[in-house]
């Protein structure tokens, strides 16, 4: 940090980054872009094809004599009649169904998350909401282990 003198005589703190910052920094960058281009190629092209394919009349037997047809399998006007995904009941229930399960089993992560503490790393709460919540993915054989007392060592996730 170095201090800078305003034209009213006061002095402000300016944040300069060290060579040291900047290193971590880069590295950090470094260490993630590995990741960032698997991501991209195992996520994003297959999201990028599907919402591609979308937007054709593909067949999955044999997509190379797929062509592009635009929003036809979105919405399309036939003698009068509305086809398509967005005037299809069945499709809307999916989607509200969809919703509903995410904002509630968001919600109730959310709020055990916030009032399930675990007791080994120090702090007041319940081992059986603590197991579940501590651990990322729930893993019930982390819980059994403390449970009987196989790894009295503290939980990994503790540290």
């Amino acid at each position: 940090m170095t201090l800078a003198l305003q034209q009213d005589g006061t002095a402000t703190r300016k944040a300069k980054r060290s060579n040291l910052s900047s290193a971590r920094l880069r590295a950090a960058w470094l260490f993630l872009a590995p990741m960032m281009i698997a991501l991209a190629a195992v996520a994003g092209w297959p999201l990028l094809r599907t919402i591609w394919l979308g937007f054709t009349d593909a067949n999955l037997i044999d997509l190379s004599e797929s062509q592009f047809i635009g929003f036809e399998n979105y919405l399309a006007f036939y003698d009068g009649e509305a086809y398509g995904v967005l005037v299809d009941a069945e499709w809307w229930n999916a989607v509200w169904n969809t919703l509903w399960f995410s904002v509630i089993s968001v919600g109730l992560e959310t709020l055990f998350a916030h009032h399930c503490v675990d007791p080994e790393c120090g702090i007041q709460g319940t081992r059986p909401c603590a197991c579940c919540c501590s651990d990322p993915m729930g893993d019930p054989d982390n819980c059994f282990r403390q449970d009987v007392g196989l790894d009295a060592s503290r939980p990994v996730w503790c540290d």
